[in-house]
């Protein structure tokens, strides 16, 4: 059977299902959160963060974001209008410029075939099936990222200069976009060493400052290196460890790496089929590509910089892994497959073959449960006019971060909830401090979900109880709770 055959008709189920996620997509947290960002850089010309009022100075002015992504949702909210959907569709578009340059550098590479299993292996995928259509940073990193690995591997065989100088710029450009992008200078860099091109490298690192310089242009003499510090340092997602020594944990961070690459069913079974694929062929990986040598690096280099372990940042390395998986799928299916000193031909075969299903299967499962999962942004508006609508622009309202989509310019401030567990170090917190907390923020009104009715410890709190701490309860409905400052 010409397993090739299958390729292009499962391609188009996928952008079938992919279409019809798009529609009421279910907004990401980051959509609100990040997407705040952009927001106010549209409207005022620099970010701070009312949903984060309150926590490192985020609410006068804000400079630890994602500087070039930020910058490039801000034009599309100039050119479409503030909305969830022209956020998201930020990394829409980057998604659909990294399937037209992967394409075309697996085509020239290994011809029509290969590229096409390589864009079913891609859009499969479910971190990229998820983060393309959602406000964050990772696919412009990892297109930027991939751009910069591109033109550094023609220039090992080209050694032109110009090659070089893409290869930094995009390199920085996707470290101004989020700071994990460090991780494409940092193994620019080192693979040039490892390469003996010492000159070279000195060259790259020259190369990635004007991308990189991106990332400061929001910098003054008020809010500079040390406020940008005190804003990273501070923020309680970053707080430190309460069991080993900063240093100590910073260098064993290493050791907690793998639980990014099996966190879920769908990290777990790319992960064994990326390892299948290199012991079936380490021989050729190691010596006529420097894709393992690359993507080892990248790897290493983003346990350091980064603060977790979530899966969402393999999105960084989904190229390389990608492009180490091809061969060994094609080698399936063109049942190039010879026996080991340890196992036979058939169990090679089979193995591959059900861990390529399996990674089909899985991933396939989870895009289907996101693209079935809708919501009407519309849900917002009707929420401000049934319970908030008279005064809306004098009200500070503490609200999910879904609510800023559209309701963000009706209200004087949307506070999200997030932060009221943000500033406790996401623990959660008492009815007491809730309250001392709502008190010190000054919030006028609130929208509170079941999840939160529990973080903030206010399941035996009843109507009275709220009405004795200045509040009356508006209604109650679809496991929300409403309230709004009395006025009596």
């Amino acid at each position: 059977m010409d397993f090739y055959k299958l390729v292009k008709p499962i391609i188009a189920g996928i952008i079938i299902l992919f279409i019809f996620s798009l529609l009421y997509r279910m907004p990401d947290i980051d959509d609100g959160w990040i997407g705040e960002h952009a927001y106010w850089l549209s409207e005022l010309g620099y970010v701070k963060s009312e949903l984060m009022h309150g926590i490192t100075k985020q609410e006068i002015r804000h400079i630890a974001h994602h500087k070039l992504f930020t910058i490039n949702g801000a034009a599309f909210i100039k050119l479409f209008g503030f909305s969830l959907y022209t956020l998201k569709s930020v990394s829409l578009m980057w998604a659909l410029v990294f399937v037209a340059i992967f394409f075309n550098y697996v085509r020239r590479k290994l011809g029509s075939k290969a590229a096409w299993l390589a864009i079913l292996l891609f859009t499969v995928n479910a971190l990229v099936f998820q983060y393309s259509f959602v406000y964050r940073p990772e696919i412009m990193v990892m297109t930027l990222g991939f751009v910069s690995f591109m033109f550094l591997e023609k220039y090992l065989n080209d050694k032109r200069l110009w090659l070089l100088t893409i290869s930094g710029i995009a390199a920085g450009l996707a470290a101004a976009a989020h700071l994990n992008g460090l991780i494409f200078i940092g193994a620019g860099f080192l693979t040039l060493v490892w390469q003996r091109r010492f000159k070279a490298s000195m060259l790259f690192g020259l190369f990635t400052i004007p991308g990189f310089a991106v990332y400061f242009y929001d910098f003054t003499r008020e809010f500079n290196f040390k406020f940008w510090f005190y804003q990273v340092s501070e923020a309680p997602s970053f707080h430190a460890s309460e069991v080993m020594p900063t240093s100590i944990q910073y260098f064993l961070k290493i050791l907690s790496e793998h639980l990014r690459f099996f966190h879920s069913p769908k990290e777990i079974i790319m992960s064994l089929l990326l390892i299948f694929s290199i012991i079936l062929n380490f021989k050729a990986l190691k010596t006529k590509t420097i894709y393992l040598h690359y993507l080892f690096l990248i790897v290493v280099i983003l346990s350091f910089i980064t603060a977790h372990t979530t899966s969402k940042y393999l999105l960084l390395h989904v190229p390389l892994i990608t492009l180490i998986i091809l061969p060994a799928v094609m080698r399936l299916f063109d049942k190039e497959i010879v026996a080991s000193r340890y196992f036979s031909k058939k169990f090679i075969l089979n193995t591959g073959i059900v861990l390529l299903t399996g990674f089909v299967l899985i991933h396939t499962v989870f895009n289907v449960i996101l693209a079935v999962n809708k919501y009407d942004t519309k849900l917002n508006a009707a929420i401000t006019t049934k319970y908030f609508n008279q005064d809306t622009q004098e009200l500070s309202i503490l609200a999910p971060l879904g609510m800023v989509f559209n309701e963000l310019p009706k209200y004087r401030r949307i506070q999200s909830d997030l932060s009221i567990i943000e500033m406790n170090n996401y623990k959660d917190i008492s009815s007491q401090t809730f309250f001392a907390t709502i008190d010190t923020l000054k919030i006028d009104a609130m929208m509170i979900s079941e999840e939160y009715i529990m973080k903030y410890g206010l399941t035996s709190v009843t109507d009275d109880i709220f009405r004795q701490k200045g509040f009356k309860v508006l209604g109650r409905e679809n496991g929300y709770v409403f309230l709004r400052k009395d006025r009596n």
